[in-house]
């Protein structure tokens, strides 16, 4: 198969925060997505005046004849990383999105709730619709989620991962039908002679790279 670049240019730049993510934090998710000949990138917008660490809001770009351009962004919630994107083959376009709970002038970490939000990719400046992941009791999600978006389009169905302290990743499966499956995915514990760092119990994976086909779920962290 032969590759070549068709295009070659910047989505857009902004302002880097000191809040300890930054604009390439999930690497291994992608920000970038295509939709048959259509191109969408959710960016990392830095929020004028807000205190670390929830000082930044997700923004949804897309690539058109005049080039990228910024259709909508979160005009209330504020979060600290980046938000990964993914798409269903009937056009739905898929965010994973992070708000604090805190106060909009609180400063510092503090509790956080999951959510997916909805596009069309045909009327990407409509408000997106919100999913609440239905999760096993409530979890101590905070603003370090080191989350993944995986979606398996043929079967309509995503799975979402996003860690819980130290201990754990919790998981949500979406069904086709709409229902919501989940569980925990637990971290191996430190032996007591452990150097564990910032006196964690357990080794936490971050930046997992997941892959969902058929309800088999492949995942690779560091």
């Amino acid at each position: 198969m032969k590759i070549s670049v068709k295009a070659e240019e910047s989505v857009y730049s902004d302002r880097y925060s000191n809040n300890g993510a930054s604009p390439m934090w999930c690497s291994n998710n992608t920000c970038v997505l295509r939709l048959g000949d259509e191109v969408f990138a959710s960016g990392y917008e830095r929020i004028p005046g807000a205190s670390p660490m929830n000082d930044c809001r997700w923004v949804l770009r897309q690539r058109t004849e005049e080039g990228w351009q910024r259709v909508q962004a979160d005009e209330r919630g504020r979060q600290r990383e980046p938000c990964p994107l993914g798409r269903l083959p009937d056009g739905r376009l898929l965010l994973s999105s992070n708000p604090t709970l805190l106060p909009p002038d609180a400063a510092g970490g503090g509790p956080a709730r999951p959510e997916l939000l909805v596009f069309d990719a045909a009327q990407p400046v409509v408000p997106p619709k919100v999913w609440h992941p239905a999760w096993k009791e409530t979890p101590p999600f905070n603003q370090h989620s080191y989350r993944t978006l995986a979606v398996d389009a043929a079967a309509r169905e995503m799975i979402l991962f996003q860690n819980a302290n130290y201990s754990h990743a919790e998981w949500a499966l979406r069904t086709v039908d709409g229902d919501w499956i989940s569980g925990q995915l637990p971290w191996p514990a430190y032996a007591p002679t452990d150097m564990a760092p910032f006196g964690a119990s357990h080794a936490r994976v971050n930046y997992p790279v997941v892959a969902l086909n058929d309800r088999t779920v492949h995942f690779c962290g560091a």
